[in-house]
């Protein structure tokens, strides 16, 4: 069996009657010539056959992976889909894989790499035929938006916690609600100085700037609040540099963290040396946490609704005509776990309440009850 074709043929009937779960990586260039008998150029070309049929995907060196078979929703709505495939935390990779399920039971998907999207050559071919992208900040930079001037169907960002003015449909978070019960809760605890770490992407800046000031607004002197940047070029070893740096003056101190990297980095580091979060000190998080993490205080960006959420909105703009930009606000939540802070107020949080932004016009407005608030 040396002609394309028939290894081809093969590889769809194994593919067939047992699947690869979508983005796994199939067999090697290598592997395939050797279990074919075959040269490495026949087997390349093997498999980009696969990848012409859409049937499969390349990632520069790091090989070819399982696409899906694109012509069971021949006549559906090609959606692409960018966002950082190297999750670190188990929450944001279940986020991930149940967003790909979503989109794939409707659609058909293309997965796009950042990688991709920096290159305006690669871009370009990536985004030809899409009928609409959906994509999160973490892709977002200056040549990614460069790249993406020309695409001309509707883009969908999520988790930006900022309105981007460039012509986005928006599915993001509002934190007003719950940093500031966190800030009144801090306040009362009077643990000062109390200690804000984040890391100086945009996004966490902004949540940086917002919670400072909702300390301030409950009675929280300026001079009482520290600040630690987290460089985000380098955000895991920066993380573990301020780490070491705060430790010996962790004892007693009041830490919000603005990610949930930050935070699992801190309890870590603190936690092999003997403090623990909850006894030797107080740590609020921001965004979601494994669940192994539950005695934690945190601010749930209740990403559990996006997916949902997410496709409402896209059915959405595909089948309107209009142009305006739509905006969906997901409420966190803040949840006190098992730490002196739950002492104050019996474990009781703030509700999740799903809200519209003011632009959108009524009839978008039924989304809400779609939702079953």
């Amino acid at each position: 069996m040396k002609r394309v074709g028939e290894i081809v043929e093969t590889l769809l009937r194994e593919f067939k009657t047992a699947p690869p779960a979508p983005d796994s990586p199939v067999e090697s260039t290598r592997e395939i010539a050797a279990r074919f008998n075959i040269s490495p150029v026949t087997a390349d070309r093997a498999l980009k056959e696969l990848v012409k049929k859409d049937i499969c995907y390349r990632i520069k060196h790091k090989g070819t992976f399982f696409r899906g078979f694109p012509d069971d929703k021949a006549d559906c709505p090609l959606i692409g889909y960018a966002t950082p495939m190297d999750h670190k935390l188990e929450s944001s990779k279940n986020l991930h894989r149940t967003m790909l399920a979503s989109l794939r039971r409707k659609y058909r998907v293309r997965i796009i790499w950042y990688d991709e999207l920096l290159s305006s050559e690669i871009a370009r071919e990536e985004l030809s035929g899409l009928d609409a992208l959906i994509l999160t900040y973490q892709v977002i930079d200056h040549n990614v938006m460069n790249n993406l001037k020309d695409f001309s169907g509707p883009v969908i960002l999520l988790k930006c916690e900022f309105l981007f003015t460039a012509p986005f449909h928006q599915v993001m978070p509002d934190f007003s609600e719950s940093f500031s019960e966190a800030a009144r809760y801090i306040a009362e605890f009077a643990m000062k100085p109390v200690m804000i770490i984040f890391c100086n992407h945009p996004n966490e800046r902004f949540r940086f700037n917002r919670m400072k000031q909702y300390m301030i607004d409950a009675g929280i002197q300026p001079e009482h609040i520290e600040v630690v940047e987290v460089e985000y070029a380098d955000y895991e070893r920066s993380a573990w540099h301020k780490a070491e740096k705060i430790f010996p003056h962790i004892d007693e101190r009041f830490i919000f963290c603005t990610s949930d990297i930050i935070s699992s980095i801190i309890i870590k580091y603190a936690g092999e040396r003997g403090k623990i979060a909850g006894l030797d000190y107080e740590l609020l998080s921001y965004d979601n946490l494994d669940p192994e993490d539950d005695f934690l205080s945190v601010i749930d960006s209740n990403y559990m609704k996006l997916p949902e959420i997410t496709l409402i909105l896209l059915n959405d703009v595909l089948n309107s005509k209009e142009k305006y930009r739509r905006t969906v606000y997901i409420p966190t939540r803040l949840l006190i776990r098992k730490t002196a802070l739950a002492k104050m107020k019996n474990n009781t949080g703030t509700g999740a309440r799903l809200e519209i932004a003011r632009d959108a016009p009524p009839q978008f407005e039924q989304l809400s009850q779609k939702m079953g608030q």
